[in-house]
């Protein structure tokens, strides 16, 4: 960030009640974190303030206002989440968890006070030392553990956990900052029954975040989709690599390659225990019925019991604090951030390797959208990622606070491509010529794509399918209610094919089909329900199989004078192909039994035989 305040932004030496304005730490898209003094308490804090840019403006007796009309609905919706959520944060008292003090209203808008950490961040340390020992981890590791166990029992979930935002103090512990993507879950105690929380901003740190982090039904989220984010975090610390994102591992699954997940159990087993890396793959399953369903569980693999202390020794990465870095408590909607040392002021990326990239919230087709340049990334789930202009505003690295002697082994961290660090700018305004040729092409690609979901064309061949078409839809217009649907119906077709192979007998052709709705709609209850049918079909196959392995044994045992020739014998099973053939001439028809509403449990009851 450069040393100028936004144009938005409240001037040093301005009072919200107590707290005096020192500076801007940073701005996101939907506020302006400030550094500022508590003057009751003199101590610094910093301090959030609501104001989304994309829809709101600030007036000139400083009060914030929706920049429209049209606008006014959003604003007042994020407004209330703003409050809401941070009236819980409030309750989280832990020392591994940053502190939120306070939230207040004023000049029309919602401010939340935080504490304001001194230290260093987990991937400044990782810039240096590339990779860190087994030991370092654990110390770093549990504590976090205990902090996230807390969030968690009280219904709620951080869904942006990285280097990044993972601090270590002057001391040597560790702390969990930036709350900005924490979303309360539909099971959460909190709730009173009311409308299920919205999350004001949806965000994902690509690689860091798990395939169900791309939807937007927190009934998929919950301490697996942290666990994820943690497991990443070590996998990080061990590699020297960033992990794999997972809208790639779901887009090589949805095109029958292999998770190109690299697994550390057999690759680093020379540097760490077997069970501290096998918990790592754990955490890392793509799907999150696949992985530790809560803190405790996952906490046993590494071989510490629930009862054990969840501190332990501090880490061997102390920092003279003299010369400490001081970064706000909040990482996620800033790149950047003013760095005083040594009486320079200096810009520092946190978070290099992964910038939180920000989803478009599921509250309605066509809200919070806003002006900025927006790429579609290839995802094989039914809300995609839409990634935006967030960036990197500048600055260069500073040197490490502290030496901190490298391992033996280091492994090269790859330089982020061109095309992930991009400049922040607005997006001129289309014009009426621009937004018509646009519109065509959307219209020519739904046309294409359902021509290709009728002809079977679903996912392959390779950029020429259904769902390659959705997306490049939804790269034109992110809240496109049709490419949406779409890909919905693809995995809903998936489900169908699946049910049609298991009438056919062909359950590995169904276990395929399920595969790639499940990697399409994670979580969805059809592919769920599918799948326990499938199971059912496979038990009921392999008793078919040994009862015939029986009858087989005794058929010698005849009847003298009898012959085998002369015995009735059963019709013979149709071939494959004519199974096909007579699939694809029945098509019509069964696209039409599919449309039912009894359509799933009528293909449940053929596939357990009728039952």
């Amino acid at each position: 960030m450069n040393n100028q305040s936004p144009l938005l932004a409240l001037e040093p030496g301005y009072e919200l009640h107590w707290y005096r304005i020192e500076r801007v730490l940073g701005q996101g898209a939907f506020g302006i974190t400030y550094l500022a003094h508590d003057i009751n308490l003199d101590r610094q804090v910093a301090i959030k303030e609501y104001l989304p840019g994309q829809f709101s403006s600030r007036n000139s007796d400083l009060t914030v206002r929706p920049t429209t009309n049209e606008h006014k609905e959003d604003f007042e919706w994020g407004l209330t989440r703003f409050i809401s959520e941070a009236r819980t944060l409030t309750k989280f008292e832990h020392l591994n968890l940053v502190r939120v003090f306070n939230v207040f209203e004023m000049n029309k808008t919602a401010y939340m006070v935080m504490n304001y950490e001194v230290g260093k961040s987990l991937q400044q340390i990782l810039k240096s030392r590339k990779t860190l020992s087994e030991s370092e981890i654990m110390k770093i590791l549990f504590p976090l553990m205990s902090g996230l166990a807390l969030m968690h029992s009280k219904g709620f979930v951080h869904r942006d956990i990285k280097p990044g935002n993972i601090f270590i103090r002057g001391d040597g512990s560790p702390v969990l900052l930036d709350f900005g993507s924490a979303r309360q879950t539909r099971k959460s105690p909190e709730r009173d029954g009311s409308e299920e929380p919205q999350i004001l901003t949806t965000l994902v740190s690509p690689g860091f975040a798990p395939i169900e982090q791309y939807g937007s039904k927190s009934d998929r989220q919950g301490p697996w989709t942290d666990i994820y984010g943690l497991g990443a975090t070590l996998y990080r610390c061990v590699t020297g690599l960033m992990p794999v994102a997972a809208v790639d591992r779901g887009e090589a699954i949805v095109h029958d390659m292999k998770d190109p997940y690299p697994a550390v159990t057999e690759a680093y087993q020379d540097r760490y225990s077997k069970k501290f890396l096998a918990a790592i793959d754990h955490a890392m399953a793509f799907k999150a019925q696949d992985r530790p369903q809560n803190i405790a569980g996952w906490r046993n693999e590494f071989g510490f019991s629930e009862n054990e202390p969840g501190t332990l020794a501090e880490p061997d990465m102390q920092m003279d604090t003299s010369e400490a870095s001081t970064v706000k408590l909040d990482s996620s909607e800033q790149a950047t951030f003013k760095i005083p040392a040594e009486g320079t002021v200096k810009t520092v990326p946190l978070d290099s390797e992964a910038k939180t990239l920000p989803l478009t919230p599921a509250k309605k087709p066509g809200s919070l959208t806003g002006n900025r340049n927006l790429l579609i990334a290839g995802t094989a789930v039914a809300v995609l990622v839409l990634i935006g202009a967030f960036v990197l505003m500048g600055g260069d690295e500073t040197e490490p606070v502290t030496e901190i002697p490298a391992p033996e082994i280091q492994t090269q961290i790859p330089e982020p491509e061109p095309a992930e660090i991009m400049a922040v700018e607005e997006a001129a305004p289309e014009t009426p010529e621009v937004n018509t040729m646009k519109q065509q092409q959307i219209q020519e690609l739904l046309r294409l794509a359902q021509e290709d979901t009728r002809a079977l064309r679903l996912t392959s061949p390779k950029d020429n399918n259904a769902f390659d078409k959705y997306l490049s839809i939804l790269s034109l217009d992110e809240n496109n209610a049709d490419a949406k649907l779409g890909i919905q119906s693809i995995s809903d077709k998936y489900v169908a094919l699946a049910y049609g192979a298991m009438d056919a007998n062909k359950l590995d052709n169904a276990e395929s089909y399920l595969k790639k709705a499940s990697a399409i709609s994670p979580g969805m209850q059809k592919v769920a329900t599918a799948e326990a049918a499938l199971q059912a079909k496979r038990a009921e196959q392999k008793t078919a199989s040994e009862q015939q392995k029986t009858e087989t044994v005794e058929e010698p045992q005849q009847t003298a004078g009898t012959d085998p020739a002369e015995e009735p014998k059963e019709e013979p099973n149709e071939g494959f192909w004519n199974k096909v053939k007579k699939w694809h001439q029945e098509g019509v028809e069964r696209n039409k039994q599919y449309n039912k509403e009894d359509s799933t449990d009528e293909r449940i009851r053929r596939a357990l035989g009728g039952k």
